[in-house]
């Protein structure tokens, strides 16, 4: 496998694994997604179609569904129009197709 940072491979040998073994199944499983992201705490997976959904932690509202409850299933938050995600530990960040951007969760540095 090729590391974009090949330092993460030291780093986080057990991590990495775990991460592209989910990684692959979700994907696999969630037929039509093309990027997933995540962190220790919650995912986000787009679509194709431009469709959001996600799971997981969602004590800070990082899944941007509204409320602060755990989701251990992918949920749709966004039926269309996203076409960038990231994910941190305790918050979300989408780019729509019309350039606006959007964040859900923790704000407690700014």
């Amino acid at each position: 496998m090729q590391y974009p940072l090949p330092f993460l491979r030291n780093l986080f040998p057990i991590w990495n694994k775990w991460v592209l073994v989910v990684s692959a199944f979700l994907l696999s499983v969630f037929s039509g997604s093309s990027v997933f992201a995540s962190m220790a705490n919650h995912s986000l997976i787009l679509k194709s179609d431009g469709s959001l959904h996600t799971f997981g932690n969602n004590g800070y509202g990082q899944l941007g569904d509204g409320t602060t409850t755990t989701r251990n299933t992918p949920t749709q938050i966004l039926a269309s129009g996203v076409s960038q995600i990231a994910a941190g530990s305790y918050h979300s960040l989408i780019l729509k197709a019309d350039g606006s951007l959007h964040t859900f969760g923790i704000n407690t540095s700014g």
